[in-house]
């Protein structure tokens, strides 16, 4: 398949699987130290604090609290991490990673050439007694012309909630063991994409007449969940 084509299929396939929101990547100053982790601080802030609906903050505190992530209050338990969300102001821009082929003006002579509204959200966590030990995760979401004028709190919840939960996930949020049994109860919130990266050893053949093995190779791999089939994208040379 020609290279150019295998970049718009991979494009898709990114595309399908977010289904309105781009991927963003960890921005991690200092390496996590979870063996003191209690409790998880949650804030909401906006670049219009009035724009943000009543009540958000209690429904993502209760969706990432049905994933086991301990955020919130509880009786005998202190503050050791704090999650801020912070939701901006919706901006005409470059179409979100994976939309490039898709999304916006078609036409490259117009003004708006692949340009449509986008909601940035962000979710960063901090160690409070280490402000070091600190990752963002950033995200961006298509945005229709009413939210321009007043976000809806089902929709701004579902997105402040999946860029906080993914970047939990990401920087490997030590969960209770119990939390992972089968016999635990579905949550009843999804995130709207998964994001999960990992590396896994590249597939080497062993060349004609060497003698000594050749050293095992890293790709990355990002594996998008999504509603329906998650989808695999393989980065890296795969030697044959």
């Amino acid at each position: 398949m020609h290279l150019q084509s295998l970049i718009k299929v991979v494009f898709m396939l990114m595309l399908m699987a977010l289904s309105g929101c781009s991927s963003g990547v960890v921005k991690q100053r200092q390496a996590f130290d979870f063996s003191q982790s209690e409790r998880i601080d949650l804030w909401i802030i906006s670049h219009d604090p009035d724009a943000l609906p009543k009540g958000i903050n209690q429904q993502v505190l209760k969706n990432l609290a049905e994933w086991d992530y301990p955020v919130g209050t509880k009786a005998g338990m202190t503050f050791s991490h704090t999650l801020t969300a912070k939701v901006s102001e919706v901006e005409r821009g470059n179409t979100p990673t994976g939309f490039s082929f898709s999304a916006g003006n078609a036409d490259p002579r117009a003004l708006d050439y692949q340009k449509m509204d986008v909601l940035p959200i962000s979710c960063s966590l901090t160690a409070i007694a280490n402000p070091e030990q600190m990752s963002e995760l950033s995200m961006g979401f298509t945005a229709s012309e009413s939210d321009r004028r007043a976000l809806d709190k089902a929709k701004l919840t579902d997105h402040i909630s999946t860029v906080c939960f993914n970047l939990l996930r990401e920087v490997k949020w030590p969960l209770a063991k119990a939390a992972a049994t089968a016999t635990k109860t579905p949550s009843s919130w999804m995130p709207e994409v998964q994001v999960e990266t990992k590396e896994t050893p590249a597939v080497v053949h062993q060349s004609a007449g060497s003698v000594k093995p050749e050293a095992p190779e890293l790709r990355k791999e990002i594996i998008i969940h999504n509603q329906g089939s998650p989808v695999i994208l393989h980065f890296g040379h795969e030697r044959r």
